[in-house]
C-alpha cells in the first residue's frame, strides 16, 4: 500500500542536504511503476556540489565555453542551484505497476538507470538512450540533477515513479547481492562501456585506464578489463589509496 506522503534527500547547497515531505508518488500512465529504494549509492559527480562550492566556477566555465555542454545543459543556467531531490543510483523493490506493466512485477529487486528513457523511439532502439526523443525536454531526461532534467525528483527517497517500467527497470538475477551493483544506474554501466565492448571486438588488448576524474568509474573499468579477458590492465592514478584498490 502507497502511504500519503514520503520522504526525499533534498540538496540545498554545497555541504547542506536536508529531508523533506512530498505527497506519495503513484503509477500515473498505464506504463509506470512505483519502487522503493532501499540501497542508494553516491555517484561521482554528487560528490562535487555536496562537498564544494561548485556553481560559480561552473558558471563561469559555461561562459567561457570550457564546459561540456551536456554538463551545462543537465545542470541548467545556475548549475547544482537548490533545492532539488538528489540521488540517481539506487536498486529498489517494486512495489506498485500500472495496467499496461507486463514484465515487472511487485517484489522484483531492479536497477533503476539514472537517464530516463522510453525504450521504443529511433535514439532507445539505436542503444543511446540517455538521449531519448520521448522523454526528454532539452538535452537529458534524468533523476536526481533538478529541473533541468524533468521532474523525475532524486533516489534517496521512499518511492519513486518511473515510467516505460518494462524498458526502464532491470531485475537484479537471482543470487546477485544487490549491494555488489548499487552503481549500476550509472557508474558501473559507464565502466562497462569503456572497456567490454571494445574487448569483445579485440580480444586479449591490452587496456590502460587514467583513475582518478571520477574516482569509482576507473576503478570499476580495471576490474571489467580483467574479468573480460584482457591481456594486461594498466591503472594510472595520483591516489595511493585507489592504486591499491585497483
Amino acid at each position: 500500500m502507497i502511504p500519503d506522503s514520503v520522504r526525499e534527500l533534498v540538496f540545498l547547497r554545497s555541504g547542506r542536504l536536508a529531508w523533506r515531505e512530498r505527497a506519495a508518488p503513484r503509477p500515473a500512465e498505464p506504463g509506470d511503476a512505483v519502487v522503493r529504494p532501499f540501497l542508494a549509492g553516491r555517484c561521482d559527480g554528487d560528490t562535487l556540489p555536496i562537498h564544494r562550492p561548485v556553481s560559480w566556477a561552473l558558471q563561469a566555465g559555461m561562459a567561457l565555453g570550457l564546459v561540456d555542454p551536456i554538463v551545462a545543459a543537465i545542470c541548467g543556467k545556475i548549475p547544482f542551484q537548490g533545492p532539488f531531490p538528489i540521488g540517481h543510483e539506487c536498486v529498489a523493490e517494486v512495489v506498485a505497476v500500472g495496467s499496461g506493466v507486463r514484465q515487472v512485477r511487485i517484489g522484483q529487486t531492479v536497477v533503476v538507470p539514472w537517464a530516463v528513457s522510453c525504450g521504443t523511439c529511433p535514439r532507445c532502439l539505436a542503444g543511446l538512450t540517455s538521449k531519448c526523443a520521448t522523454t526528454t525536454r532539452a538535452t537529458l531526461a534524468a533523476y536526481g540533477f533538478g529541473p533541468a532534467s524533468g521532474p523525475w525528483g532524486g533516489m534517496v527517497t521512499d518511492l519513486i515513479r518511473v515510467p516505460h517500467a518494462d524498458h526502464m527497470l532491470v531485475p537484479v538475477p537471482d543470487g546477485v547481492p544487490p549491494l555488489r551493483v548499487a552503481a549500476a544506474s550509472d557508474n558501473l554501466a559507464d565502466a562497462w562501456r569503456t572497456v567490454v565492448p571494445p574487448l569483445a571486438r579485440r580480444e586479449g588488448a591490452k587496456v590502460l585506464i587514467l583513475g582518478g576524474g571520477a574516482k569509482s568509474i576507473g576503478l570499476y573499468a580495471a576490474g571489467l578489463a580483467v574479468a573480460h579477458g584482457a591481456a594486461t590492465v594498466h591503472y594510472l592514478d595520483d591516489a595511493p589509496g585507489r592504486r591499491q584498490l585497483a
